[in-house]
């Protein structure tokens, strides 16, 4: 008898998929530090307040938790899911540089942050709307 198996996966699906779980993990990671540091960063009253960045990476944790279930699971949504919120994310990452991070070399790495995130939400794009992974995500 013949052994039939799925058909793999590429590997720019996997890459895409490790950078959202890697996203997911990371924003967890955030979640707590800010939740130990919240007292100290409260007291010193860092901008934006710590209380609205921990949501902030919480909501940001379960969304990337959560299109990652999805992408392994191979929904469709998830061809424009993904790249529509790394485009959020990178956003709001560059908005938090932009209006909070005071020091002055900082203005020197902003073509540097926004084409990285420009590559990323492209390889993402172009991994998951090509011809042939049309057919997977059916």
């Amino acid at each position: 008898m013949k052994k039939t198996s799925s058909p793999k996966r590429p590997y720019s699906v996997t890459i895409t998929l490790l950078g959202v779980f890697g996203l997911g993990v990371w924003n967890s990671g955030r979640v707590i530090a800010l939740y130990q540091q919240s007292p100290y960063l409260i007291s010193l009253d860092i901008r934006p307040d710590p209380r609205l960045r921990l949501i902030a990476a919480l909501i940001w944790a379960l969304l990337f938790g959560g299109l990652t279930i999805a992408l392994w699971l191979k929904r469709p949504f998830t061809r424009w899911a993904i790249p529509l919120t790394l485009s959020c994310y990178a956003v709001y990452e560059i908005i938090l540089r932009a209006f909070f991070v005071q020091i002055p070399s900082s203005g020197l790495s902003w073509i540097g942050i926004v084409t990285f995130y420009l590559l990323i939400i492209m390889f993402a794009y172009w991994a998951l709307n090509r011809p042939i992974m049309r057919s997977k995500f059916m």
